[in-house]
Parts: structure tokens; sequence; C-alpha cells
């Protein structure tokens, strides 16, 4: 360390030896996983094509050793290594692949918990945490294009994690698709009488699921908390078209009654992003007359389409009601979600735009 701090030091007398000193600086925070700091060094380097290429390597290491959260973890680092690059190349590739390498982050985050239910002994995950991390692996699985598909993520091994975990929470239906799914997949020698037996068990209940579990992916708009994947009580909308960031901002709960008066409503930060929790039935009821309005711009929506929210709507929401995702990707717009129940507190990380139930 001392040779670097000497390093440094030439360098504020020569600053034309920048790549001299950031570059090999940047391997040697590599070597010493200290991934982060790595890349701003790659970054002053001027070097982002070998940021990307050492990010690239330990992605595909970490799935071979099955490491799938620091998978993970690589990959929201490429993700913002596309981000940053679109900053002074505006190539519609980079946001593909920001796009594309946040969406992988996500899986392989959530592989994770499954991969260790189902070959460790032991979990310290409940029922309902397998069951929605399941669903949302197998949902994105599906969106992905034949060569796109995820190395080292098991769509057999999620299936069954889905479906002995519906078996427990009583959703037969859900559980005899997985199942009917996996029978129809080659399956190791040791899996298939395990899913023959439980196939025929299974067709015995009746075919239903539990409401209670299965009712958010209804009504509404599909984001989960990482935490335990369970979907959060939010419905996206869109703010008007040519409306910019510092203007929703600005607009939004300027005309709310404060939230001093709301019934003990409260946002607070927390570890970089925003917690909001409602703690009394006084604040659901001072909810009133802006969901309303915000349930009437769902109605007037088409059905594929988000609701947008007028100005005027926005003046009225409360600021403590509204989550705004924002995207390291100036190309990717904002999302913007209305809270739907006042009881739950929501964090939103301010460095990678996931929301945790708290």
């Amino acid at each position: 360390s001392e040779k670097w701090e000497d390093a440094f030091l030439l360098l504020k007398q020569h600053p034309d030896m920048g790549d001299q000193v950031h570059l090999p600086y940047a391997r040697f925070l590599t070597a010493s996983d200290r991934f982060e700091e790595a890349q701003e060094a790659y970054r002053k380097a001027g070097r982002p094509d070998e940021a990307i290429r050492t990010l690239d390597k330990l992605c595909a290491s970490a799935i071979v050793l099955a490491r799938f959260a620091d998978a993970a973890y690589f990959y929201w680092l490429l993700a913002v290594q596309h981000a940053r690059l679109f900053e002074s190349d505006p190539d519609e590739a980079h946001v593909k692949r920001y796009l594309s390498y946040s969406d992988r982050a996500d899986v392989y985050l959530a592989y994770e918990c499954i991969h260790r239910y189902t070959t460790q002994p032991f979990t310290s995950h409940v029922p309902e945490t397998i069951f929605h991390t399941a669903r949302f692996i197998i949902g994105k699985l599906d969106q992905l294009k034949e060569e796109e598909a995820l190395a080292g993520v098991s769509r057999v091994c999620t299936l069954w994690a889905l479906a002995e975990q519906a078996r427990k929470l009583a959703c037969f239906k859900v559980a005899r698709k997985a199942y009917d799914q996996l029978s129809a997949m080659r399956l190791p020698d040791s899996w298939q009488d395990k899913v023959d037996l439980a196939t025929i068990q299974v067709r015995g209940k009746a075919m239903v699921d539990q409401d209670e579990i299965l009712s958010g992916e209804v009504m509404f708009s599909g984001v989960r908390s990482f935490i335990n994947m369970d979907l959060l009580p939010l419905v996206e909308f869109r703010i008007p078209e040519g409306m910019s960031r510092e203007e929703a901002q600005r607009l939004i709960g300027s005309e709310s009654e404060p939230a001093a008066r709301r019934g003990g409503g409260a946002e607070r930060a927390v570890a970089g992003g925003n917690v909001l929790s409602m703690e009394d039935d006084e604040g659901q009821d001072s909810m009133g007359s802006d969901l309303a309005e915000f349930q009437q711009q769902l109605l007037s929506s088409a059905d594929d389409s988000l609701p947008v929210c007028p100005p005027e709507v926005l003046r009225r929401m409360s600021r403590g009601d509204v989550l705004v995702q924002r995207s390291q990707c100036r190309a990717v717009s904002d999302r913007y979600f209305r809270l739907m129940a006042p009881d739950v507190g929501i964090v939103v990380c301010a460095a990678c735009g996931r929301m945790f139930a708290e």
C-alpha cells in the first residue's frame, strides 16, 4: 500500500502519467477483491474495455463455482459500466446491455436461494420466500429468448422448489402445473421417482390456490421485495409525456395534506434509501381522496398500458405514498409507483433502485 501512496504522490507531480498508475492499480484492486474501487480506477485509466472484460471473467467464474450472489453483484457492476459508457457514447447497445445485465443480476441473486434449497439439507428460508422466489425466476426465464439462456440457472431445480413449496402452502393449482412441467422434462434418475410420486399425490388435491398468497400478482405491478421476493403493494403509473423528473418531483405532493396531519405517516432516509411507514388507522383514512383519484386513473387507462397521472392528480398525491425507482442509465426512464397499503414500509435503494419491505 505504501508503494501505491508513493505512486499517487508522483502522479500529482506528473499528471500525464495517469494511465501508467491507474491501470496497474485497478488490476491490483481487482486481485484484492475491491471491485467497486477497481471499476473507478479503470475509469480513471480510460480503460472501460478492460473493466468489462474483467467483470465478464468474474461473472463466468462465479457461475462455475455456483456463487450466484457474487455473479449477481458482478452483473450489476457490468450494468453500471454500460450506463456510464452511454454517457460518453450514446449507443443504444449500451442501454440494451444495461437492461440485460440488470435483469441477470436480479435472477442470479434470487437463484442463490433456490440453489441452496435444492443442494443443502437445511434452509433458513420460510416456504413463502422460496415459493415467491421460484415464481419470480420462472417468470424471468419465460421472458428470455433461447439465446439468452442463463448459465447455471436450472429451470428443473426452480420448478421443483416451486412445486414443493406450493404443496406446503396449499397452492395445489400452481403445484400441479409445476409438476406437469417437470414430468415433461428429462430429469436426473434420482429425481424421476420423486417427481412421479409427487405428481400423483397432488392430483388428489383440489385444483385451487390460496388467494392471499397469489392475489398480489393480479392487483399490483409485479415489483418484489428483494428481502423475501414477496410482491409489494405498489401500482405503477406514468407522468405526462414531456414532463421532466424535476417538474414531477416539484408537483408530487405540492397540494397534499402535510405528513404530520396524516396520522403519523413519515418518510425517512435509511442506508441510502427512503422508508415509508404508516402506523395507525388515521393514516389510512387520510389516503382516501387522492387514492380515489388515482383509482379513477387506473379505471380510465387501457388494460395494457400504465395509467397517466395528470398534474392535478400528482399535486394531491402525498409524497409519502409515491415511490420513485431511479435508473442508473439516463436513457432509461424513472419508474413511479403509488403505495396501495399504508401499513407497509418500503425502502428504495438509492444505489441500485431495488425495493425492500421494511
